[in-house]
């Protein structure tokens, strides 16, 4: 008789915490992100998914990682039963490291699962040049204009340092963008963008999409956000060729494209106190020298239009 009580005692034990498992909440995490091939110091933002299986809200918080490169976005999140959150993360891709991995650690209020991780893998070797998300201007203007057929063209060049580089793909979002690949070897290739129609007019942004293939299998992509401006058939967006200050101490610059407000201006390769620059109006940037100061050999200007998601570099040399 005793045997058989002990027996149903540790039969509703087990049977409890069966149920108690049941009905806990459950953290499942995507435990591992392949962010691609990408290149060194590019800024990646990407999240992972936490689900909440059980009966109970979830809380989420004390976010870490265990290297300096990756920025949690979320503090605490609450899920709720049955919902799932995403939490974003920013990554710059470090220097130097040819795979590394890292992981985002943060706690639960399940007492089942305390602690829990999301693992991150990183390929910086083989780096795509053309990153995820990165804007191409397309460089045209009154007197770049391509050929008879009045159709516009911009190159970008895509590597890959593996000899098992077959081949690559490219895909126009709009019908007005053509876009083919050119395999110039097998660890190069590049991508032509056409602006097929000659009337459009206004203001367009249009992607096209990169892939990868080694063989049938698609290997890696990329993103190109190709952005301009038709006006009277004509495509103008803020495009400035190499500049030279020889003996005179100014040189005003047109910026083609009109841009709706002024551009935030930083100064490289100067020297402090050595170069200005600054917009007389929305389309002229004066560039000036110190008086007195020696010329310095070369630097640029990089413009930005936050507003406008644009930005330009002005490579500046200066003669003795």
């Amino acid at each position: 008789m005793k045997l058989r009580i002990l027996s149903l005692c540790i039969g509703s034990l087990f049977v409890g915490a069966l149920l108690s498992k049941q009905f806990a909440p459950r953290v499942s995490a995507v435990t591992e992100i392949d962010l691609g091939k990408v290149s060194p110091e590019t800024v990646i933002r990407t999240s992972f998914k936490i689900s909440n299986s059980g009966h109970r809200a979830l809380r989420v918080f004390d976010f870490k990682s265990d290297c300096g490169c990756a920025t949690i976005a979320s503090e605490e999140i609450w899920i709720e039963p049955k919902k799932f959150t995403e939490v974003k993360v920013l990554i710059r891709v470090p220097k130097g490291d040819s795979q590394r991995s890292f992981k985002v650690i943060y706690r639960t209020n399940d007492s089942d699962l305390p602690y829990s991780t999301c693992r991150f893998e990183m390929v910086a070797e083989y780096g795509v040049k053309l990153t995820p998300g990165r804007v191409v201007y397309l460089p045209l203007g009154g007197s770049d204009l391509g050929g008879s057929d009045g159709k516009q063209i911009v190159t970008a060049k895509v590597s890959d340092s593996r000899p098992d580089f077959t081949s690559l793909e490219v895909e126009s979002e709009v019908d007005f963008i053509e876009a083919e690949s050119l395999l110039l070897n097998d660890r190069e290739g590049q991508i032509l963008i056409r602006l097929k129609n000659p009337f459009i007019c206004g203001e367009f942004k249009a992607h096209v999409s990169v892939i990868y293939r080694l063989g049938n299998e698609a290997i890696s992509s990329a993103d190109i956000l190709v952005c301009g401006r038709a006006d009277d058939q004509v495509v103008a967006i803020p495009s400035i060729a190499r500049l030279s200050l020889s003996d005179q101490r100014e040189l005003r610059v047109h910026v083609k494209g009109n841009p709706k407000s002024s551009p935030e201006i930083e100064l490289y390769g100067f020297g402090e106190n050595v170069i200005r620059g600054d917009f007389e109006d929305d389309n002229v940037l004066l560039i000036s020298l110190d008086d007195g100061m020696e010329k310095p050999d070369a630097g640029a200007a990089i413009l930005r239009w936050p507003a406008e998601e644009m930005s330009l570099s002005v490579p500046v040399s200066v003669e003795r």
